[in-house]
């Protein structure tokens, strides 16, 4: 049953069992790539103006680490770069070390 909020806005009825759109499927960044393969202490430099034109690329590579449980820390190194450190390790189910 569909509810009428007022002319023109409907609001439909709930529904369960509807699955979830897939998620993105494009392929990683060469940044991203980059910090999956880091470890802990490891760092890089990110350009983040190109020709005069500035990115946010640095800012959004540390919200992309987040959603996968990886901590990175970023530093101002000139008007034209960054340098990306990973800080912390990568979340995970299953422990690297068997704990005693």
């Amino acid at each position: 049953m569909s509810i009428t909020v007022f002319e023109g806005y409907t609001v439909g009825k709930i529904e369960r069992g509807i699955p979830f759109p897939n998620g993105s499927r494009r392929p990683l960044s060469i940044e991203q790539q980059r910090v999956l393969q880091m470890k802990e202490g490891d760092s890089f430099v990110l350009v983040v103006r190109f020709d005069g034109f500035s990115t946010d690329n640095a800012r959004r590579l540390a919200q992309w680490a987040r959603t996968k449980g990886i901590r990175i820390m970023q530093r101002k190194i000139d008007h034209d770069s960054v340098r990306i450190w990973r800080v912390g390790a990568m979340k995970s189910d299953t422990p690297d070390q068997p704990q005693k």
